[in-house]
Formats: structure tokens, sequence, C-alpha cells
């Protein structure tokens, strides 16, 4: 299924000049971060979205793709120049949860794509970068019992 966009936001990715900036942000949270929300935009500069700041950091985001029916993973990829970024993640354990958003930056910050919902997992680092796979839901890929159904197990089901 094709992401519904605006059309402004499709002259400004295509067209030879840019008024407005398509920029993703994102929302990193787990238990265990101070603050709660970490608050993210692949720009030089912060910005202000929905009351919230922005900081200014260098990644890469590659969506998941929406064709047919099966569900795909998106990709993360932050540029290793800050530190304090793999301070965080060595100290995590379990999967911090992310929120991506895709906006249009010009008189005002407008989402065009998201939000989408991960838990961030398969993290790895080097002196460059900091990688990892963003999935829908860990739990999708946990293994659940099988449920018989019953006249114990579900009374209102059988009349």
């Amino acid at each position: 299924m094709p992401r519904n966009i605006s059309q402004n936001f499709r002259n400004q990715l295509n067209g030879t000049e840019v008024y407005d900036t398509p920029l993703v942000i994102l929302s990193i949270t787990h238990e265990s971060i101070t603050p709660q929300v970490i608050r993210v935009v692949n720009n030089n500069q912060d910005i202000i979205y929905d009351g919230d700041t922005y900081l200014a950091t260098s990644f890469s985001f590659v969506p998941p793709e929406e064709e047919g029916e099966s569900l795909s993973n998106a990709k993360l990829t932050i540029s290793n120049i800050d530190r304090r970024f793999i301070a965080l993640f060595r100290t995590i354990s379990g999967s911090p949860s992310i929120t991506a958003e895709i906006v249009l930056v010009g008189d005002n910050v407008v989402r065009e794509a998201g939000p989408w919902e991960f838990q961030l997992s398969q993290i790895s680092y080097n002196s460059r970068s900091i990688t990892g796979v963003l999935s829908y839901d860990l739990r999708i890929d946990q293994i659940l019992s099988p449920l018989k159904v019953t006249l114990t197990n579900f009374p209102g089901l059988v009349q």
C-alpha cells in the first residue's frame, strides 16, 4: 500500500529548487534513559515540532517498505561523531523504543509520513557509525503456544 503524501511534499522531493526541507525526526525511549525521551532530527540545526525540541544529529533512516502484506524492518545508522549515543546504547539493557516521522520543514513543520513505532535491535558499532535494525515489535518474533478452542477457554464462543 503506497504512502499518502501531499503534493507539496512530492514537489519538494522531485523539484530542482527546494523551499521546504524533508527531515526525519526520531524519539528514543527506554525506562533507563534520562531524560525519558531523546529527540533528534537529521539536520544541522535543532527544530521545534509539536512543542518539543529535536536536537540536530547526523543519522540515516531507511523506512520500512510498504509493498504487499508483509512487514519489513527499517534501518537506522547514527554517525559516531557524538560519543553520547555509544555510551547510551552500551548502558541500555533490552531494546529501546523508537518513533520515526518524516516532516516537511518550511514556515511550519508538517508531518508527511509516519509515525512508525519500532524496537531497536541488532545494534552494532564501529569507529564511524552505530547501526541497528528497527522492527515493528519484537513480540511478533516470539513463539506463542497454540490455544485450543474449548468451552473452558472460550465459554462465550460456542452456544
